[in-house]
């Protein structure tokens, strides 16, 4: 988590020297990778505990992937996104694995600038899943569940092309009757 937030640092610093400017596009894809907190349903904490009970080492993390994105006017984009996540332990020869999923529409809004600049608001909503895979206590495939999410962050224009957002997301996955909640911080490109 300090490495990520190291470089989150270092990125936004050079990205402010950039004197580039921030061109509005046909259309935009945007990836991202971060840090993730979940909440998980009382069954798969459980699980999560009985890893952490055998001393297995954690890493979590939060992706956007295959973003695209459209402009609607100067301050809005809409389009289409995968939020992923991942909870991994492992060590001792056990793992336990715990993906999460939400393909969803995406509007993201800049408050007071054109695409790519100053704060935004984000929201996605579309279907979900969490996938979980464990080497000592067998496998899980949830069935497909109606998730949401909701956050904002600062763009940054780095040249007349390129953007870093830096995001805080909470997101609510609802599959089977069990809520998964995840918060995430992110640094991901906007092209």
């Amino acid at each position: 988590m300090k490495t990520f937030i190291g470089m989150a640092i270092c990125l936004l610093l050079v990205s402010q020297d950039a004197n580039a400017e921030n061109r509005l596009e046909s259309w935009y894809t945007y990836w991202g990778v971060g840090w993730a907190n979940f909440s998980y349903p009382t069954d798969v904490q459980r699980t999560v505990d009985d890893a952490k009970n055998l001393g297995l080492d954690n890493i979590s993390v939060s992706l956007d992937l295959l973003g695209f994105y459209f402009p609607k006017g100067e301050n809005t984009l809409l389009g289409v996104i995968v939020n992923g996540a991942g909870d991994r332990f492992e060590g001792g020869g056990e793992d336990l694995q715990i993906n999460s999923y939400l393909v969803g529409i995406s509007a993201i809004h800049f408050l007071n600038n054109k695409i790519g600049k100053g704060p935004f608001l984000r929201l996605d909503f579309g279907p979900t899943r969490m996938v979980l895979d464990t080497s000592f206590m067998g496998d899980f495939n949830s069935e497909w569940g109606v998730g949401t999410l909701v956050g904002g962050g600062v763009g940054f224009p780095v040249s007349s092309g390129t953007r870093l957002l830096l995001n805080v997301n909470y997101t609510l996955r609802r599959t089977e009757g069990e809520t998964l909640k995840i918060l995430g911080i992110s640094l991901g490109g906007l092209f």
